[in-house]
């Protein structure tokens, strides 16, 4: 079955970790066809509850949008709520906390020119960010990936990551150095004959995402923004 896990910080606000209840949703928009060819979208408590009170993403119109599509997916049997609880114990929370600390030794060891960090706030004791070739990534985020991996293998599901959290995978599982997609013959025909079948045209614009400026430039910005509010 082709089942698929909706991660982000979230994942990290149902261990504790992180009281941001943010999703990963750009597969939504790059790849709708996901909700055809997927058995299954099962997506935890956290998740569900930032989708249905429009929580995220910004602005709340997009929200409403991504509201509407979750609840329409539900009521067809796609969506499926799951309890992550018995999988983020107390001792998978410390091992995931041991296994971050000891992979971004390795990242500033193996990558010094691409690894550096910066702290939060002003105080000494604010959290500390880690810069990846330009990317930043709280540990908290660190977290809410490391949890997205340990509870797809617990629920035998595939992560739904973003491009975010791939560029820090690619660090983190050593892939760095291996062509893009498309590089590769196999993956560019694989993915030809399957958009042939199944076109992945976006259901929300990829404009609708960005900073209101940019609607502005479109002249389908009034039919846009009565669409959305």
């Amino acid at each position: 079955m082709n089942r698929m896990l909706v991660t982000g910080l979230a994942l990290g606000a149902e261990a504790g970790v992180c009281q941001v209840c943010n999703f990963d949703y750009t597969w939504l928009i790059n790849y709708p066809s996901i909700l055809i060819w997927a058995d299954k979208i099962m997506i935890t408590k956290n998740i569900w509850d930032s989708v249905i009170d429009e929580k995220w993403p910004k602005p709340r119109g997009l929200a409403k949008c991504f509201k509407l599509i979750f609840e329409i997916a539900k009521s067809e049997g796609i969506i499926e709520i799951i309890d992550p609880s018995l999988v983020f114990t107390d001792k998978t929370r410390e091992i995931i906390y041991v296994q971050i600390e000891e992979d971004l030794k390795l990242f500033k060891k193996h990558f010094p020119q691409k690894i550096s960090t910066r702290k939060l706030g002003k105080k000494e004791n604010s959290p500390t960010e880690i810069i990846i070739d330009g990317v930043g990534y709280c540990e908290a985020a660190i977290w809410s990936i490391y949890g997205g991996l340990i509870l797809a293998k617990a629920f035998k599901l595939n992560c739904l990551f973003d491009n975010w959290v791939m560029h820090y995978c690619r660090y983190k599982f050593g892939i760095k150095n291996l062509p893009i997609e498309g590089d590769i013959g196999k993956i560019k025909s694989f993915k030809k004959i399957f958009d042939s079948s199944i076109p992945n045209t976006s259901i929300i614009p990829f404009y609708a995402t960005e900073k209101s400026g940019k609607c502005a430039l479109c002249k389908h910005e009034i039919k846009c923004k009565d669409t959305l509010s």
